[in-house]
């Protein structure tokens, strides 16, 4: 289906068009066309063309719809560069995951390994460590080679890592002996690496759950652990102190002098010198970073900047440099922050004058935009192509218009999740006299005044009137009980004792939850707070005695509901916030898993030896049978029931227990 689908865009005379003058390194301007449209050119695009492409769009709803768009023409996800919040104010605990996550897709952008990146302007626009930096922070370690001990860790402390007795998330490390643990947010895994001497001698991945190695590896990079790392200073920690003590000198030269701005200066100076974490050392990323740098520095040279509708990019960016104004503005009055070290985001401008040497590519809904003058469009090719829209489930309203189809000699093409639901589809079809042919696998597109059903998703449908030819899903044209919406099982993921909220609206006041650092509390509410002039949202909880946690709502993958045993009711005894009370249970709690878990690995050694009977995997009876049920599976059950085939087509033993509550599902 896909194949048939790009074949098409190689038709369009516009089309090539723009592909030709994009080879020759020529800005392009493509106008008139749909978003589901714009997805087709560039899914086209990026076969032809085999260069990197960059996506920027105006916000995180138009970049996850980009992505979906794309998923249905390329079948694979495309990264979206996330934002992140600066952490200006002073906390006792700061979450680095989303921080990670950027520095692993910009150091696989710089370095080629991704073929599209998507991204926002909060997230392209925000300061970050410079290029350079990152490149010198980072390391390979590699079998064979010879690091020696002191300086690997000399440098993973400088990135950002702390050391600890076991590794169990990223930015932590353990030395035992000549046995490195390094979690790097490069990796989805922990690695373990055994030196002999000098010289590493063997690695590989492990669980940090079960601390048991499970992927050999040849080499490996390690990345910093957070965007603002004192240690990466040009003079390191101590060039730090030293231009924050000027800076202190400085203000207290002022004719107006900054009391609060002073102490909270003096106290984040004392704090570097102790070897202290400071959590907000955003607050110097000037002083850290010299060099102004965003994501933009990561595009590769040869790379294709697409910018999607870059009038709304352009109201984007101003509405994002008035929003970080007003944000510093109420911080530069509680003295949280200096006023020379405010440059926390790029201009438009600045950003459209780096694109000089690179090659664009504008998407606009009309033509008659005004473009950047640093770099405009060489060529405008205007196409005629439009998103179709849904039919919320009235198949006699889209029947009407597949009738206008023919009528017209357009050749229509309905795209159905698997061959069963084809086959209902056009039973449906036939009902309502119109006469439509199953091609699966498609081979060609269809003639005009055709139907043709075939396998395939797209979240949207495409008319192109030049190329007489109109694209529909199923989804615009069934509800979701007429043709089952059977969801694919999502990736399986590792198991956890950590029961993780997906959304604040998963806790009601009075349930225990648990704080990753501060252990077992009681959720009281949500409640909004005014900070840096804007009204934000923090989780409450409640900890033993009066003790409070006010934990913003940008962090809520540290904390996870409690699963322990008794009921919400019962008596829970609650951690008290500076205690070592909750370090103390989680060691023990480690330390009983390790002897459950030799005990276990003995039990199912004995199990593994005792032969069992292999049941044979489905036959098309079996998936038939499944497809014709009438209800959703929820993605729970699809587990299950992939678990237990599995169990029952091997030769070893089925040990499983199956319980579900009774009225839901």
């Amino acid at each position: 289906m896909i194949e048939q689908l790009f074949s098409l865009l190689k038709k369009m005379p516009e089309y090539t068009g723009a592909l030709e003058s994009l080879r020759q390194g020529d800005n392009v301007a493509i106008t008139g066309i749909g978003q589901i449209n714009r997805s087709h050119i560039l899914a086209g695009l990026s076969r032809e063309l085999k260069k990197p492409m960059v996506l920027l769009c105006q916000d995180e709803m138009a970049a996850r719809r980009l992505q979906e768009e794309l998923k249905g023409f390329l079948e694979e996800d495309v990264p979206i560069l996330p934002g992140r919040e600066l952490t200006l104010y002073d906390a006792a605990v700061v979450s680095r995951s989303w921080e990670q996550k950027r520095l692993r897709q910009l150091c696989d952008l710089t370095e080629g390994r991704t073929p599209i990146q998507i991204m926002s302007w909060e997230s392209l626009s925000l300061r970050t460590m410079p290029p350079a930096v990152l490149k010198q922070a980072s390391f390979r370690l590699e079998i064979g080679q010879e690091y020696p001990m002191d300086d690997l860790t000399t440098r993973l402390v400088a990135a950002g890592y702390s050391r600890c007795g076991m590794v169990e998330g990223p930015g932590q490390f353990a030395l035992r002996g000549g046995i490195l643990d390094i979690f790097s947010p490069a990796n989805d895994q922990p690695i373990r690496a055994e030196f002999f001497g000098d010289e590493l001698d063997t690695m590989g991945y492990f669980d940090p759950q079960t601390q048991r190695r499970n992927e050999n590896v040849e080499s490996v990079t390690i990345l910093p652990v957070g965007e603002t790392q004192p240690g990466l200073h040009p003079r390191g920690i101590g060039g730090l102190c030293h231009d924050i003590t000027n800076l202190i000198a400085r203000q207290k030269r002022r004719k107006n002098v900054n009391e609060p701005l002073i102490t909270t200066l003096t106290r984040d100076l004392e704090k570097y010198e102790n070897g202290l974490h400071n959590p907000a050392s955003d607050r110097y990323m000037a002083l850290i970073y010299p060099e102004m740098a965003t994501a933009a520095d990561y595009i590769p040279e040869n790379a294709l900047v697409v910018l999607c509708d870059q009038s709304s990019l352009h109201r984007a960016a101003r509405n994002r440099s008035d929003e970080m104004g007003m944000q510093l503005d109420s911080l530069l009055q509680a003295g949280l922050v200096a006023g020379e070290l405010c440059d926390y985001v790029c201009q438009w401008e600045d950003f459209c004058a780096g694109l000089k040497e690179k090659t664009v590519l504008f998407f606009d809904a009309f033509g008659g935009a005004s473009y950047p003058e640093d770099c405009p469009p060489k060529q405008l090719y205007p196409m005629t192509a439009k998103q179709l829209p849904g039919y919320g489930g009235n198949l006699d309203t889209a029947a009407s218009d597949l009738q206008h189809y023919q009528k017209q000699e357009f050749g229509s093409l309905v795209l159905c999740g698997t061959r069963r639901r084809a086959e209902l589809l056009q039973e449906m079809l036939q009902a309502r006299n119109l006469s439509a042919f199953i091609c699966i696998p498609l081979t060609t597109l269809p003639n005009p005044g055709q139907i043709l059903l075939t396998e395939g998703s797209l979240p949207y449908g495409m008319e192109y009137p030049l190329s007489r030819l109109a694209i529909l899903t199923e989804g615009q044209l069934l509800s979701r009980g007429e043709v089952k919406n059977k969801t694919a099982p999502r990736k399986k993921t590792g198991s956890t004792n950590r029961q993780k909220l997906s959304a604040f609206t998963d806790l009601t006041p009075g349930d225990l939850v648990v704080h990753e650092n501060y252990g077992i509390g009681r959720f009281v509410a949500m409640e909004q707070i005014k900070v840096d002039n804007a009204v934000k949202d923090y989780i409450k909880i409640a900890y033993q005695g009066s003790d409070t946690l006010f934990v913003p709502a940008t962090q809520l993958d540290l904390i996870s509901k409690y699963i322990g045993g008794g009921s919400e009711d019962s008596n829970v005894r609650l951690n008290k916030i500076g205690s070592d009370a909750w370090q103390k249970t989680k060691a023990k709690a480690r330390k009983a898993a390790k002897d459950m878990a030799g005990e276990l690995i003995q039990l199912y050694a004995a199990r593994k030896r005792q032969p069992g009977f292999a049941f044979a995997a489905d036959s098309p009876w079996q998936k038939e049978f499944e497809d014709n049920f009438p209800y959703p599976e929820t993605d729970d059950q699809l587990r299950c029931i992939a678990d237990i085939k599995r169990d029952m087509e091997s030769p070893t033993p089925m040990d499983r227990l199956l319980c579900g509550d009774v009225g839901f599902g």
